[in-house]
């Protein structure tokens, strides 16, 4: 992967169903796993996991898996490679969100509303599309886009292809 903008900071993108949580907050849950490069102690977050099908796994927390991105994709600054990390969750969750607003739409429902079966499949039809139906390729190009409004008119195109 080649990244154009090795220093550039893109924007967070606003979720506004999977708000992210608070993993300061005391009552946020902790894991059991072990950073394996830090050592620190019940992950908040995992970060990344590497050999994760193996009889050993190692568990990463985010600040040393974005420091392990950052050397991977040759960044200049952390903050960087904390965007663009980021980046790569967001631009699926956003897909997601924009899909459950066009059944929203289209059912006249409200999210709410939702029944847990709407809610699995509406959760099966995005990972179904956008793991296999999104090339890689066109992914890192949705990545790329640093505007929101334009990423969502991007995204849009896809989800107009779902059907429900």
């Amino acid at each position: 992967m080649t990244r154009s903008y090795r220093n550039t900071i893109l924007p967070k993108i606003e979720l506004k169903y999977f708000k992210r949580p608070d993993t300061n907050s005391p009552d946020y849950p902790r894991t059991n796993y072990i950073c394996y490069d830090c050592h620190l102690i019940n992950i908040p977050i995992v970060g990344a996991v590497r050999d994760g099908y193996s009889n050993n796994p190692k568990y990463y927390c985010e600040d040393c898996a974005i420091s392990n991105y950052m050397i991977e994709f040759d960044f200049e600054s952390r903050e960087a490679a904390a965007s663009w990390r980021r980046r790569i969750f967001d631009v699926g969750y956003l897909f997601y969100e924009l899909l459950i607003d066009r059944y929203l739409k289209e059912n006249n429902k409200t999210y709410e509303a939702l029944s847990e079966k709407e809610s699995d499949i509406l959760l099966n039809l995005y990972r179904d599309f956008y793991n296999n139906k999104v090339s890689k390729n066109k992914k890192e190009d949705l990545e790329s886009i640093i505007e929101q409004e334009d990423l969502e008119k991007e995204l849009q195109k896809y989800c107009k292809k779902v059907k429900f």
